[in-house]
């Protein structure tokens, strides 16, 4: 934040045909300042000049400080501002020949509006649950934000979290769709929203304790590798298709009671295999969609 310099003075001198002659300043009468910025005021006594001058009406709850003080010659206070608005200060000298001044400030807001950010789960399926993210969200300031969920399917609200310090949330779909979460990033004043789209598909029951398509995985020697527990729920990495419709990927940390997930959008033909032995196996899919992409993912 930036200081701003107020200079305040006065004088005096006798003419044997006029008199005396006084004269005092507040130099500049007017400041433009950003909310946060300090305000210097410091007072030369000229010849003659008053002897003090008193720096003050400083409103309550918008100077740190908002005691009236005096100065001598030489001397200096200092303020800092906190809101937006104006404001008139008092310079008023003690010696009551000299014109009290006074110093209009007029401040704005230095605050910049928060960057919204939401990621998550962008495909998933009934009855499961969609994990969205806000924790990328940026303050040029570095102030404390809030964030405020809502999702929503065909412009219908259908879940909602109220304003949290907390960047994530999940909640569970129970039918398919399309759904469009929307946060709001808040820092107390300003806000910025930011959207993710999520494909909601039908899950169909199966064997496995979290619900999908329960594909039986095995081997090349054609024992079953992950027990009936295969799950079309969650996604990370991807196996991409050929035309044919076939990919692998290799998975590691593989056990005999690991859950596997391979969404494949509501398609419940395709093939997979299961190669390699210990804890790195290679996952292949056939028979698939043409072109289409799944994706593997360790639940545990």
């Amino acid at each position: 934040m930036a200081n701003h310099n107020v200079a305040v003075s006065s004088s005096a001198f006798f003419d044997s045909e006029l008199g005396w002659s006084y004269s005092s300043n507040s130099n500049p009468a007017t400041l433009d300042i950003i909310d946060g910025d300090t305000v210097i005021w410091t007072y030369t006594r000229g010849a003659d000049g008053s002897n003090t001058v008193s720096i003050g009406a400083f409103d309550t709850g918008e100077w740190n400080i908002t005691t009236a003080q005096s100065l001598s010659n030489g001397q200096s206070v200092s303020r800092t501002y906190s809101g937006t608005g104006n404001d008139t200060i008092s310079v008023n000298f003690t010696s009551s020949e000299f014109i009290d001044r006074t110093t209009v400030v007029t401040a704005t807001s230095a605050n910049s509006a928060p960057v919204a950010t939401c990621t998550g789960d962008t495909t998933a399926f009934t009855n499961t649950s969609v994990a969205v993210d806000s924790s990328a969200s940026t303050d040029p300031e570095n102030d404390t934000l809030t964030y405020a969920f809502v999702v929503k399917r065909s412009g219908v609200t259908m879940f909602s979290r109220t304003a949290s310090a907390t960047p994530t949330w999940s909640y569970t779909p129970t039918s398919s769709g399309t759904y469009i979460t929307t946060v709001t990033v808040s820092d107390g004043s300003l806000t910025d929203t930011a959207n993710l789209t999520t494909t909601i598909y039908v899950g169909s029951g199966s064997s496995g304790s979290g619900g999908g398509y329960g594909f039986e995985i095995f081997d090349s020697g054609g024992n079953l590798v992950l027990d009936h527990r295969t799950m079309l729920v969650r996604y990370v990495g991807a196996i991409t298709t050929n035309s044919s419709g076939a990919g692998s990927t290799t998975v590691s940390n593989v056990t005999t009671h690991s859950i596997i997930t391979v969404p494949i959008a509501g398609n419940d033909n395709a093939a997979f295999t299961v190669t390699g032995t210990g804890t790195s196996r290679t996952v292949s899919i056939s028979g698939g969609a043409a072109s289409a992409t799944y994706t593997v993912s360790m639940m545990r």
